[in-house]
């Protein structure tokens, strides 16, 4: 009896003109509250969606075109309409042709020379940077994973990204818009007893990783579509040796992601 009095006494005061506008302000205190971090990813995609999407940066057996849909958006600062540098369209072919398994001059013939580049990215609730993003250059260190060519084996690679943009390619059946990012790979450490000098019990296990202070030559491989990114990172210069022979490395220390099913 309480509860079907209550409930009256609300439906009363809901049906009332309440002139002083009290009623309303005191109702958006009730609606839900935006949420943040992990949960927003969780319900604005649905769960399957949202594992397919973090399975894509650990399968390095299945190819990934770029136009699949990511969970975020490129973000400003943004400039439309850029040219491709001469050197980059090259590598921007060989990236094509290997993909999409065609000849070089088919994929030359259907590729735009503009671009549309991005100074940052958004995935879930995480903001990458780059390069180019001025005060946001300090999140421009990615982690992707690799396939390595003699085996079926994989490795984590830390990279530091240029810029990301979107390129169009107009195949026979339309023209298809490519979400990429430009990276700068760097280089392994002489040795694994150096690239895992803070390592933990186990022989190859470490929060910490030294590479070197070189990047690979830029090739077909600094070209990855975003949802290939497995992480973020920090640097950190670290010095080897003593002063008469000293090696300068970069210490890639790996930070959790902010989403997770």
């Amino acid at each position: 009896m309480k509860i079907v009095l209550k409930n009256s006494l609300v439906d009363y005061h809901l049906t009332c003109q309440w002139t002083s506008g009290l009623l309303e302000k005191t109702l958006q205190f009730l609606s839900p509250k935006k949420a943040a971090g992990s949960l927003a990813v969780t319900n604005e995609f649905d769960r399957e969606e949202l594992q397919y999407f973090i399975s894509m940066r650990h399968d390095t057996s299945n190819k990934i075109y770029g136009t699949e849909h990511i969970l975020g958006r490129m973000l400003t600062p943004s400039r439309k309409k850029v040219s491709i540098p001469i050197g980059v369209q090259k590598i921007l072919c060989e990236w094509y042709a290997t993909l999409y398994n065609r000849k070089k001059k088919d994929v030359k013939a259907c590729m735009e020379v503009n671009m549309n580049q991005h100074a940052r990215l958004q995935i879930g609730n995480e903001i990458f940077g780059s390069k180019i993003a001025g005060r946001h250059e300090n999140n421009a260190i990615i982690l992707a994973k690799w396939k390595a060519y003699r085996d079926g084996t994989s490795d984590i690679y830390p990279g530091e990204v240029q810029y990301y943009f979107e390129h169009t390619l107009t195949l026979p059946r339309g023209p298809r818009t490519h979400l990429l990012a430009y990276v700068k790979w760097y280089k392994n450490a002489s040795s694994s007893s150096i690239r895992f000098k803070h390592k933990f019990m186990e022989p190859e296990v470490s929060n910490a990783e030294l590479w070197k202070e070189e990047y690979y030559e830029e090739g077909q491989d600094s070209i990855i579509a975003v949802h290939r990114i497995y992480g973020r990172a920090i640097k950190i210069d670290y010095r080897v040796g003593n002063k008469k022979n000293e090696h300068n490395y970069v210490s890639i220390i790996p930070l959790n992601r902010r989403f997770n099913v």
